[in-house]
């Protein structure tokens, strides 16, 4: 996230949203229950279209975790969000709302 947090639009909503997380997860009995087969397995079980939204500039696990998606998704579809990194939604919510409104349209035209 440190593009997003050496972004002075973003660094302050971005903090914020950190500082505010209760950390319930790390003074609770998790209620996690692995699924079988496990999540990465069922992925061609999706019947609605997927858009994945990448940041251009992220790092390289998340591109390959989405390429992983495309070829397991049925009706899936990619796009990168130049400039931006993790927080593409925060970082450029104009571009970031253009693809998605794009793609709402194109699903909604089918």
């Amino acid at each position: 996230m440190e593009l997003a947090l050496n972004n002075p639009a973003v660094a302050f909503p971005l903090r914020k949203m950190i500082d505010d997380y209760s950390g319930w997860h790390w003074i609770n009995n998790d209620m996690y229950q692995p699924l079988d087969p496990p999540a990465n397995k069922q992925l061609s079980r999706i019947k609605s279209p997927v858009l994945l939204l990448i940041g251009g500039l992220n790092q390289s696990i998340y591109y390959l975790v989405s390429d992983y998606m495309i070829m397991n998704i049925p009706n899936c579809k990619r796009e990168f969000i130049i400039n931006t990194a993790h927080m593409s939604n925060m970082e450029d919510p104009e571009q970031f709302n253009s693809k998605l409104l794009n793609f709402l349209q194109e699903v909604n035209n089918s």
